[in-house]
């Protein structure tokens, strides 16, 4: 979620909206500031201001982007075997459900409302399937909630630089949950493992893996510190996080040292992993497949374009107030940088 819709607080320099904390630049291989990291797994294989409009102020996806069919529970869609996405009424935010082996899962940025992460247990329990594990994409009050129903000593993994903020900022993040979205299990929300320090247990400890198989950790400095999606190889499904979405314009991270290169990095990145893709799930938005994954990356770098020169933006993305808000924030970003 973009920074129209993230904390704000009285105190500067607060980490949970995406004009959150600069980070130092990561360099690994020939990636430059973006990383993808290979993790073993065990898969199945095949708010800029608290007075903005509210966030259900949100257009409806193009009737163009096709997704799979329903699954079992309510509000849920299967885009690959084994891959289910809740999407919340609540700014079109998706839960990532997937299922590994020997009848447990993995739990991707459950979200947003208390209702919906009770869907999300129902989900699992009428599946059959054990909740194994987390992962939060990045440090965003919205991608780092959980409930005592998925388990409160389940694991959940992020990068470093996500676990980091979320340590730092943990009580005026849970303050924030509690006001502008009350019914969470505050003491689990925030409580974060780095999978460089999982000791081989992410997302399953191996004595429970059946067949191992790799999880690509995508990282990258786009949008906020530490934000991290994965790529399930097997299936071709990447999760993305806060990127790609048919519903919101790119949101920088405007504390960064740099942040426009950052999200061009970003799409990159991305773009060299779509050949692999079957399938993609944003954060919020619209699951889509891989024509659409290259459509909104083109999409996100002409908007760029338009920023970085200058010239006048005409999205659709931006119809929400909080976007036009954070769209003049980057604009006058720009401006005080030439």
């Amino acid at each position: 979620m973009g920074p129209g819709r993230e904390l704000t607080t009285p105190r500067a320099g607060a980490s949970w909206s995406a004009a959150g904390c600069a980070r130092s630049p990561v360099h690994v291989g020939s990636l430059s500031s973006s990383r993808v990291v290979m993790v073993r797994a065990a898969l199945r294989p095949p708010p800029c201001s608290r007075n903005e409009q509210p966030l259900q102020d949100l257009p409806a996806p193009p009737s163009t982007v096709q997704t799979g069919p329903m699954t079992a529970g309510a509000g849920f869609e299967q885009v690959a075997e084994g891959v289910h996405v809740h999407t919340s009424a609540r700014a079109m935010t998706t839960t990532t459900v997937v299922e590994l082996t020997r009848g447990t899962c993995l739990v991707v940025d459950p979200a947003m409302e208390p209702p919906d992460l009770a869907a999300v247990a129902d989900f699992t329990r009428e599946a059959g399937l054990e909740v194994a594990a987390g992962w939060s994409t990045h440090a965003h009050w919205d991608h780092v909630l959980w409930s005592r129903r998925l388990g409160p000593d389940v694991p959940r993994f992020a990068v470093r630089d996500n676990v980091e903020t979320c340590r730092r900022e943990l009580a005026e993040l849970r303050r924030y949950i509690e006001q502008e979205c009350p019914g969470h299990d505050l003491e689990l929300c925030g409580i974060l493992t780095d999978v460089a320090d999982s000791g081989g247990a992410w997302p399953l400890p191996t004595d429970r893996a059946v067949a191992a198989i790799d999880v690509e950790v995508v990282e990258h400095r786009a949008h906020a510190p530490g934000h991290a999606g994965l790529f399930l190889a097997p299936a071709g499904v990447l999760i993305a996080g806060d990127m790609v979405s048919d519903i919101e314009i790119p949101s920088l991270d405007l504390e960064a040292r740099d942040p426009l290169s950052d999200y061009e990095e970003a799409l990159r990145l991305y773009a060299r992993l779509a050949p692999r893709v079957e399938a993609f799930i944003p954060g919020h938005g619209t699951p889509g497949g891989r024509e659409e994954l290259l459509r909104r990356i083109d999409l996100d770098r002409r908007y760029l374009d338009d920023l970085a020169s200058g010239r006048p933006v005409a999205e659709e993305r931006m119809s929400p107030a909080w976007l036009r808000h954070q769209h003049a924030l980057q604009v006058e970003w720009v401006r005080s940088r030439s």
